[in-house]
């Protein structure tokens, strides 16, 4: 009786795995339609303690000296555009061409992260941001000021604001977001700082010292976020500069194009509030 049961059964179902083959080969295609990127940390993330909060401090200050000095720029478009007596217009190329080699270099700097050679881009970059700065000082023409402040800023803000910025993330995985906005905050404090001090001292000292001052805050926050910035070990040695396939997930692809519009507006304010500030203010008192 029992040998009739089993094969009845057998009959009924005569290919009892298939179901699990089914599910698995659903799995792989799934899996095979997303875009996957290979973990470059090894190990699993601290989540805390004194050295994962240190490279938030570290990350502040880059930071503080990569769009904390871009975000101040109004400050400078207002000065220029009546020191230099030229157009706004010419003036925001300057601002504008910093914001677009920070973005673009950022993209290609990024990488250097992954494959472990964060101090290779960093410190030369942290070194061109302050050299730019100290350059803006003596500068004497429009051209020349192009260079200092838009090209040297723009390219040492992009070899390090990025790649420091991902590697504060990867110590961290439930408070990632708390570490990421510590460091993003670097922003503000920079947007707050430079603007004081060339209010404080633009009337007092002139153009070249004030500059050479926030040079000199440069240099303070370069030294410590060296001291504090360590790395971890990382493993994507090999791989593209660009990890292009992350486009292939349409998420991705919207929020990215959403970002676009997003900074195609958004320093227009930064950079011509003041002048306009001061513009109408002249008017009025006319």
């Amino acid at each position: 009786m029992s040998q009739h049961a089993t094969s009845a059964a057998e009959e009924k179902d005569p290919y009892p795995e298939e179901p699990a083959q089914i599910s698995r080969t659903e799995s792989n295609v799934s899996e095979s339609k997303s875009p996957s990127v290979e973990p470059a940390v090894l190990g699993s993330p601290p989540d805390g303690g004194l050295r994962a909060w240190s490279q938030v401090l570290g990350g502040h200050l880059v930071a503080l000296n990569s769009w904390g000095y871009v975000n101040s720029f109004g400050v400078f478009q207002a000065y220029y555009t009546v020191s230099m007596a030229v157009p706004p217009s010419k003036i925001s190329w300057i601002g504008g061409l910093q914001i677009l080699l920070m973005m673009l270099i950022g993209t290609l700097s990024g990488r250097a992260l992954d494959a472990g050679y964060y101090h290779y881009v960093a410190i030369p970059g942290l070194a061109i941001q302050t050299l730019g700065v100290f350059m803006t000082s003596l500068v004497s023409n429009y051209w020349q000021l192009l260079i200092a402040q838009g090209i040297c800023q723009g390219i040492g803000s992009g070899l390090a604001f990025t790649p420091t910025m991902a590697l504060v993330s990867t110590y961290f995985s439930r408070k990632r977001a708390l570490a990421v906005c510590g460091m993003s905050s670097g922003t503000a404090t920079g947007g707050v700082i430079f603007p004081i001090i060339a209010r404080q001292l633009l009337g007092r000292v002139g153009i070249g010292w004030t500059v050479r001052i926030m040079g000199f805050v440069f240099m303070a926050n370069t030294a410590c976020a060296l001291a504090l910035i360590r790395p971890r070990p990382m493993s994507r040695k090999q791989g593209p500069l660009i990890e292009l396939r992350s486009f292939r997930d349409p998420w991705y692809s919207l929020f990215s194009l959403g970002m676009l519009f997003v900074v195609l507006g958004l320093y227009f304010v930064y950079y011509y509030v003041r002048h306009a500030s001061v513009t109408i203010t002249s008017r009025k008192h006319s």
